[in-house]
């Protein structure tokens, strides 16, 4: 078991950890354990797993699309990536923080599985 599976692990604990009292230490071991869980857990191509990793109100929408809700949701999302991209390998680029905001940078490269064409993507 690796150090960063024993921190909490969703998002929302991550930048609520920012708000909080916990000590500066934690909340950077906190917010590093968070991104690389998140970055392991697409790379081991377990979409339950990604979803672990949201709160069980999560909503996410891709390019004005029907949003996915819910950690169920969550990982209806990520099979649909993991399915059209089978090989897909995560990378995170960075975590930038301001005040009560974080952002996870992340590039993601593969071939899609029906033509077999190379992409790189990047967030």
């Amino acid at each position: 078991m690796t150090w960063w599976a024993k921190v909490p692990p969703t998002f929302a604990r991550a930048a609520a950890m920012l708000r909080g009292s916990e000590s500066p230490d934690l909340r950077v071991a906190t917010l590093y354990g968070t991104w690389i869980g998140h970055t392991e857990a697409w790379n081991a191509h377990s979409a339950e797993a990604v979803a672990s990793f949201h709160a069980e109100d999560s909503r996410i929408v891709i390019n004005d699309g029907k949003p996915w809700e819910g950690r169920a949701g969550v990982a209806e999302m990520a099979r649909g990536f993991l399915a059209d991209v089978p090989d897909l390998v995560l990378r995170c680029d960075g975590v930038r923080t301001a005040g009560h905001h974080v952002v996870y940078l992340w590039t993601f490269e593969g071939h899609a599985a029906g033509t077999g064409a190379r992409l790189t993507v990047a967030g």
